[in-house]
Parts: C-alpha cells; structure tokens; sequence
C-alpha cells in the first residue's frame, strides 16, 4: 500500500500478487520484510502426495528474486509427512528459521541468507 492507504500500482499487477510454487495449493503463514526491502513469505506447498515447507524471496516490486536460491523459491521436505511452516524470523546473522510441523512432529528449518538450506544445523 501506499502511504495514503491506496494500493501501490508499482507493487505485482496492480498493487497486488498472487502466487503459487507446485501445483497450485499453496499458502503463506508468515512474512517478514528484509532491511534491503525484500518480502520473504513461508508457508506449505502441496507437492503432489503431501505438503512440504515452501519458502519465497520477493524483490520490492514483487517479482521473484531469481537470485534467492532456485528461481526464488525453496521446498524442504521432511520424511514424506505433511510439512506446514507456520513461523518465520530472520536472525541477527541474516540466516531464516522456519517452524512448523511435519506429520505429527514440531519441526524446524534453517536457511542460509541465499535461501539454502543450512545442513549445519541439525535434525532429529
């Protein structure tokens, strides 16, 4: 929006976006804005047979940023259960945690800056 509550027409098409990663069932549960003004959007993706962690980097226009990860977008699947991110935060070193579940299970992923899945950290 702009600063007078209209909707910024620099902003997707038209001042909005609508975006899916897979086929087509996709929803975002969490947004943080970066300092450089980059929108990040977590959420789940059905990939099929299951959903799975999905992960997204807008540039401020709202186009995908190309130089996040894979074409912007980032899928971490946890052992073939439903995967849903629900909780987004960006830590001091620039690195994203993601929480959610997986199956019946509290899970958490972490992201380098580049929106690659950090293998330093661990899983159980």
């Amino acid at each position: 929006y702009s600063a007078d509550g209209s909707l910024d027409n620099t902003f997707g098409e038209n001042g909005t976006l609508v975006h899916y990663i897979e086929q087509g069932d996709t929803h975002f549960t969490s947004t943080v804005i970066q300092d450089d003004g980059k929108i990040v959007a977590a959420g789940s993706t059905w990939n099929g047979s299951n959903y799975d962690f999905s992960f997204v980097r807008y540039n401020t226009n709202g186009s995908l940023d190309n130089t996040f990860v894979t074409a912007g977008k980032q899928i971490t699947d946890f052992d073939n259960t439903n995967d849903v991110a629900n909780a987004m935060t960006i830590q001091n070193d620039g690195k994203f945690l993601l929480a959610g579940y997986a199956g019946d299970n509290f899970a958490i992923a972490r992201y380098n800056t580049n929106g690659s899945l950090d293998n330093t950290f661990g899983y159980w």
